[in-house]
């Protein structure tokens, strides 16, 4: 039996230009739906990867401008230089966070969440933020997980830890910030 060779143009793809705006809503009560629901989602797999007893009390520890902002604004992007002269931000209450990130319709194109540590009966949560903000739909990064802009990742490897140890490996400790 002969298998056939497969060409380059026996690829069909399929490019979809509605793709983002189905799924992306980023009108001030999305995206507090979606923040919130990221929170959650980061809190549960970091209690699957690390001993400590991580609190359902949050704190957010937000960090403005993560991107490289260099590039000329496409469309309705906007920055905020503010941001750079207090990039790092603490919240115990997840309306200041909302409040600071959604501005006028716009939001950062991108948010990466990752519970960093636990202290004093709350849980760290850190959101990398970009310094673009949009309003435009296509614009927004990570639509096809169902939270955009937010990307959950899972909590730094404390230095030392061997990540070839075995899957059902859990940390003792978080890495520090």
């Amino acid at each position: 039996m002969t298998r056939k060779k497969y060409e380059v143009s026996d690829i069909e793809i399929v490019k979809s230009d509605n793709l983002n705006k189905q799924l992306v809503d980023i009108s001030r009560e999305a995206f507090e739906r979606n923040f919130l629901d990221a929170s959650r989602h980061a809190l549960e797999f970091a209690r699957t990867l690390v001993v400590d007893e991580l609190p359902d009390k949050i704190k957010c520890i937000v960090f403005l401008g993560a991107s490289y902002d260099g590039r000329p604004l496409i469309g309705d992007e906007i920055t905020f230089p503010e941001d750079c002269k207090e990039n790092m931000r603490t919240f115990e209450s997840y309306e200041k966070v909302i409040k600071l990130l959604w501005r006028e319709g716009k939001v950062p194109e991108w948010i990466n969440v990752s519970v960093i540590s636990e202290e004093k009966g709350f849980t760290n949560i850190r959101l990398d933020c970009c310094g673009r903000y949009s309003g435009d739909p296509e614009k927004i990064y990570h639509a096809q997980e169902g939270r955009a802009p937010f990307h959950v990742l899972g909590p730094p490897i404390p230095p030392g830890v061997d990540i070839n140890m075995g899957k059902n490996t859990r940390y003792k400790h978080f890495a520090a910030l």
